[in-house]
């Protein structure tokens, strides 16, 4: 009996241990794309979609997304994130594999960009590119994934929709029309460094947070509706067909 619990203990640490580098790497993904996001977003404040020549942001196209949910579905079944530390030489391969094509692509793309074959290899060198950054960030946090800095990326990750809709409010509160009204006056630089700062400040502010609660504000939005629960947790089914009876 106390070797089948000793198992059983032991099994449940390992269990806890993926399960928490398994969400380190997969928060820490997102707390950079949030980032990517903001930084992106800030040449759009600068210039708008179609000013300084009408800017080339890349586009998905309903085939795009789907093929990225599909990706997802397949990384999840296959258990790509389950387990980082084993997973590392699998994370670097792919990163090696899909960021030099993609590079090749989207520059090819973008200097034949009047050939027929452009727009192909531009969407091809954007995919690649998107599929490396994933594999290089995942190798990176699975690296250090206890690292302070990349920590701050994780919690913030880990509070993705409430530090996306709060990055909404602040910028379109500095450069629209109802707060500062700075949109186009402050520059590619300046736009920049807003862009950390801000992002600074969600990193320190969720990682402030997430010391104290288990869950954001918006998130717990999310699995109350999801749920149907108030406290958002899923309900929890009745057993059915158990055949237990008590006796008198």
């Amino acid at each position: 009996m106390r070797i089948i619990l000793r198992w059983y203990h032991d099994s449940e640490v390992k269990n806890m241990k993926e399960n928490r580098q398994r969400l380190a790497v997969v928060d820490g993904i997102r707390g950079c794309s949030l980032l990517g996001i903001l930084l992106a977003n800030m040449l759009i404040f600068q210039y708008g979609i179609w000013g300084k020549d009408e800017l080339h942001l890349y586009a998905p196209s309903a085939v795009d997304v789907g093929a990225y949910a599909l990706f997802g579905i397949y990384a999840a079944k296959a258990r790509w994130f389950h387990e980082p530390d084993r997973e590392r030489p699998f994370y670097r391969n792919g990163a090696i594999l899909c960021l030099l094509p993609g590079v090749v692509l989207a520059c090819a793309g973008y200097v034949w960009r009047d050939e027929a074959w452009s727009g192909t290899a531009d969407v091809l060198g954007n995919s690649l590119l998107a599929f490396g950054y994933l594999f290089a960030l995942a190798y990176v946090f699975s690296q250090a994934a206890w690292s302070t800095w990349l920590h701050r990326f994780a919690s913030v990750g880990k509070l993705s929709m409430t530090n996306y809709l709060m990055q909404t409010v602040i910028c379109t509160t500095i450069f629209y029309g109802y707060g500062l009204g700075l949109f186009g006056n402050i520059g590619v630089l300046a736009g920049i460094l807003l862009a950390v700062a801000i992002f600074a400040v969600q990193a320190a502010g969720s990682h402030w947070y997430m010391r104290r609660f288990r869950c954001g504000p918006i998130e717990k939005l999310l699995r109350m509706w999801t749920n149907v629960s108030f406290s958002g947790r899923p309900k929890e089914k009745a057993a059915v067909g158990r055949g237990v009876t008590t006796s008198a």
